[in-house]
């Protein structure tokens, strides 16, 4: 019971391991016959052959379209000198060693997520398409936001020109009418005190002339 078990989880992982390498060739080549299988791939074997025969005719083909295909020859040198890039880190490995209550347990704890991301994609499938008209009209007004642009930039800096030059003109009001006005104000007060001083000395004079 338990070998026809591991027979048939070997032969399902054998299945997989060629449909892979079916996606990659047509990835890499894109030439496929009739049935959509790509030209040179191998046909699938029977379930009664040899898994070691079908893991050579595997090996085999890997052999011949690396041969054909630089990228998979450069993949195959990394695995080979750095394998530990190619394992998956512990906390996205398959949970193997646990039972089948608690891996169901799992999944059904995460089963409204499941129903709520097809509705995300199936609402992102329904968005209709603007049409092309709208964007050839945006194609077409983009010389003029680039002319606009180009004005507010000259607006901009004819903007702060007149800011410094007022702030320059503010600056000499100040200096010129408020400190300069005060400096002339202090001078004739100075001038009023001497001339207040000298009438009050020839008034002192005079009273004293008459005595």
């Amino acid at each position: 019971m338990e070998a026809a078990a591991d027979s048939a989880s070997a032969l399902a992982t054998l299945n997989m391991l060629e449909e892979r390498l079916h996606r990659i060739e047509f990835l890499l080549h894109g030439a496929s016959n009739a049935l959509g299988i790509p030209d040179s791939a191998p046909t699938q074997s029977a379930g009664d052959d040899a898994v070691s025969t079908r893991l050579a005719n595997l090996e085999n083909h890997l052999s011949r379209l690396a041969s054909r295909n630089s990228i998979i020859q450069d993949v195959l040198d990394i695995y080979k000198h750095y394998p530990d890039l190619f394992v998956p880190a512990a906390e996205t490995r398959p949970p193997s060693t646990q039972d089948i209550s608690t891996i169901t347990s799992i999944v059904l704890a995460h089963a409204s997520s499941f129903s709520e991301t097809v509705s995300c994609l199936m609402s992102v499938q329904e968005l209709p398409l603007p049409p092309a008209s709208a964007s050839a009209d945006l194609i077409a007004v983009q010389p003029r936001l680039e002319r606009v642009q180009e004005v507010q930039a000259a607006q901009l800096r004819e903007v702060s020109d007149l800011r410094a030059r007022s702030a320059r003109l503010v600056e000499r009001w100040l200096e010129a009418g408020v400190v300069g006005q005060a400096e002339t104000w202090a001078e004739w007060e100075e001038r009023v005190r001497v001339v207040e001083r000298g009438v009050r000395r020839m008034e002192f004079q005079r009273e004293k002339q008459k005595v």
